[in-house]
């Protein structure tokens, strides 16, 4: 098992919180680029790797490869071969994914106001 990866929070999550509910999609959402991964995919509802790379700028091959597998591990994203000339795969989000974005829509809107509010609060300090 690597550090950061997702796959195995499962496993551990009683050693982090002693069983603490809101410890493993935390943990899964805390590795670098997944949140921007999953919003892709959302957006696109099924990407090949080229487009999902694209679609990331500053990601490199490597890590998107390495998210990309940490999270089929972790029940988030599904992997399905296109039948094609040229073989490619397809990633989408399972249910696991679904209602993960979900939760995650919540903290974007909570993020929004807190962004907004500072901002007040910033022009009011000025």
């Amino acid at each position: 098992m690597q550090r950061g990866d997702i796959s195995s929070a499962s496993s551990r999550r009683g050693q982090k919180c002693f069983g603490c509910p809101v410890y493993l999609p935390l943990h899964v959402v805390k590795a670098r680029w997944t949140t921007c991964i999953m919003e892709r995919v959302t957006a696109h509802g099924t990407l090949h790797f080229g487009a999902l790379k694209r679609a990331i700028p500053g990601i490199s091959k490597k890590m998107l490869t390495e998210r990309l597998r940490d999270l089929e591990r972790a029940g988030i994203l599904q992997r399905e071969p296109r039948p094609a000339a040229r073989p490619e795969m397809l990633y989408s989000l399972t249910g696991r994914g679904r209602e993960l974005m979900a939760a995650l829509d919540s903290l974007r809107e909570l993020g929004a106001r807190w962004l907004r509010e500072d901002a007040i609060r910033g022009e009011r300090a000025a």
